[in-house]
């Protein structure tokens, strides 16, 4: 709860480091921004605060896991359990952190919403351009991130001697019925025929999307881009970038960035109430004739008898000529002091020492 801008109500954040600086100022404005932020800032503003991205994974991890204390549930408002944040000295976003998880795996069939009574959550997580992210976020945990067979291995090695066939397959099966659960109500991603990587000029990519059980009989259609845009535009439209996957294979012709939802509209009153599917993206390099070849980020400090210059004047870029034919560099968008070439084998290669 946002309480205003007087500190007292909120010792009860209770904070773990710089307990001594007694300063409330930054769940202050956490509060305040996830309750009265504008609307037409909402997220720009939150963004500032939060680490999103983060918080849709814990809270996907913690829905999957039926955490029945994962304190913000209830949130702080009445009845909350206990929970934990943390707010770096660098990155200033607060994330969440797992804490009191000793009830869990009760309710296959329990809401992925549980903590939309929480206002300040619910008006986040129910914004029409996080929906989608955290339906894709409860997928991937589902279903790439805590596998039968990852959940299996982990069992083992934490269990060691104690890890009974019995105990572990109350465990797996659980979490089976959880993710058919979910699968059934969770609008699934588009899947690509080829990841991400260097292909052949003229590699055709196919898409596929699908449907669930509960929610649509139909898999829905597939919009995607291939200008780095994404096909949803904010708010929820399709955007004017957008191409509509007819089922023909996209040629790749030339490097390109893929980007794909689903969208049915059936899905709008489900139980995570968006037509959208998150996004799947991939990167290809179409018969790449530049390539890095190395970087050097952080050299180490001259060591005796070698020239005493500040490291980080030796920071480099090493690209490589790999074509067959020579490669204009003009107009190469990096910002350099010198360039040094020698020759490996049959190829050109270029060290560019970085501009400061």
């Amino acid at each position: 709860l946002y309480f205003g801008a007087d500190p007292a109500p909120y010792v009860s954040y209770q904070k773990q480091t710089n307990k001594s600086a007694q300063d409330w100022s930054d769940v202050i404005n956490l509060t305040f921004q996830l309750h009265h932020a504008p609307d037409t800032t909402f997220l720009q503003d939150v963004a500032e605060v939060v680490d999103i991205d983060q918080w849709l994974r814990f809270f996907a991890m913690n829905e999957f896991l039926n955490n029945e204390e994962g304190g913000l549930i209830l949130g702080d408002e009445s009845g909350g359990d206990e929970y934990a944040m943390y707010r770096g000295a660098t990155d200033t976003r607060f994330q969440m952190v797992p804490v009191d998880l000793d009830e869990m795996f009760n309710a296959s069939t329990a809401s992925l919403l549980r903590f939309a009574g929480v206002t300040a959550l619910s008006r986040l997580f129910r914004h029409l351009d996080v929906l989608p992210e955290y339906g894709a976020a409860v997928w991937n945990v589902a279903n790439t991130v805590l596998t039968p067979e990852a959940i299996t291995d982990t069992l083992l090695k934490a269990w060691g001697p104690l890890a009974t066939e019995l105990r572990v397959s109350t465990v797996v099966n659980f979490f089976d019925a959880r993710r058919n659960y979910i699968n059934g109500r969770v609008h699934a991603p588009v899947t690509f025929s080829l990841p991400s990587g260097v292909v052949p000029a003229g590699t055709q990519l196919e898409l596929e999307a699908s449907g669930s059980l509960f929610v649509s009989s139909s898999t829905g259609t597939i919009y995607y881009t291939i200008d780095g845009t994404d096909p949803r535009s904010p708010g929820g439209d399709i955007s004017t970038q957008a191409i509509q996957y007819t089922g023909q294979p996209i040629p790749i012709n030339e490097s390109m960035r893929v980007i794909a939802r689903s969208y049915d509209s059936g899905r709008s009153l489900t139980v995570l109430p968006t037509p959208w599917s998150g996004t799947t993206v991939a990167d290809y390099v179409a018969n790449p004739q530049l390539v890095v070849t190395e970087v050097q980020y952080n050299p180490h400090s001259a060591e005796p008898g070698e020239l005493m210059s500040p490291a980080d004047s030796f920071e480099f870029i090493e690209v490589m000529n790999v074509g067959s034919t020579p490669l204009d560099l003009d107009g190469v968008p990096v910002s350099y002091t010198h360039l040094r070439a020698h020759e490996t084998d049959s190829y050109l290669v270029c060290r560019l020492l970085l501009e400061k």
